[in-house]
């Protein structure tokens, strides 16, 4: 909804339609403050000097609450102690991570070594614990090892404590390693996977 709270037409208000679209009767002249709500985000305020030719246009953001996991973070990923079949550089890699709110109880993350990106999650919050997924074709772990290596991880993270600056939680998934990749990305040698329930996921606030 949008409506206008001081000026002339303090009391006036507008139903957007599903594109966000209104249409709101204001004074010819002056000044209003209009003010754009929605349940479950917070409202946005908008200052209009009359006449205008242009439409004023909001953006609404999502209440604090519901954005406790925003932000910037540190994210380890360690395979079981049972994979001896990984090479031990691989075993356990730190990520830096970007985590954004999509909805109320949905975010998004994208993961990074350096400034190359190596790949992205899904993180679904249901009250203070969240699931953290990566676990098909648009997500997951996909980072080049020198001039020949990969390394692919898949994963799920439950429990998660969002409310904490840091954690640890049991992570479920698939290490995969390839020595030699070839130039149209294939594994030139057999690939060493390893998959366990007891892999870690640990997330750290920067």
């Amino acid at each position: 909804m949008v409506e206008g709270f001081d000026g002339q037409e303090a009391k006036t208000s507008a139903l957007t339609d599903r594109a966000g679209r209104y249409e709101l009767k204001v004074p010819s002249t002056g000044a209003i403050t209009l003010r754009a709500s929605k349940e479950g985000y917070s409202s946005s305020e908008y200052r209009v000097d009359l006449p205008r030719t242009v439409p004023a246009d909001f953006i609404l953001d999502f209440p604090e609450q519901s954005v406790v996991l925003r932000g910037e973070y540190r994210v380890t990923l360690a395979a079981d102690a049972a994979c001896v079949q990984l090479p031990a550089e691989v075993r356990t890699r730190t990520y830096d991570a970007s985590i954004t709110p999509l909805s109320l109880d949905y975010y998004e993350g994208g993961l990074r070594n350096g400034a190359s990106p190596v790949g992205s999650f899904v993180v679904l919050v249901n009250g203070r614990f969240a699931t953290f997924y990566a676990n098909d074709s648009e997500t997951g772990v996909h980072e080049r090892l020198g001039a020949s290596a990969s390394l692919w991880i898949l994963f799920s993270a439950g429990n998660a404590p969002v409310d904490e600056p840091s954690f640890t939680v049991p992570m479920a998934g698939t290490f995969g390693y390839c020595a030699d990749v070839s130039p149209g990305s294939g594994c030139r040698v057999p690939l060493v996977t390893c998959s366990s329930a007891n892999h870690t996921f640990t997330l750290v606030r920067h």
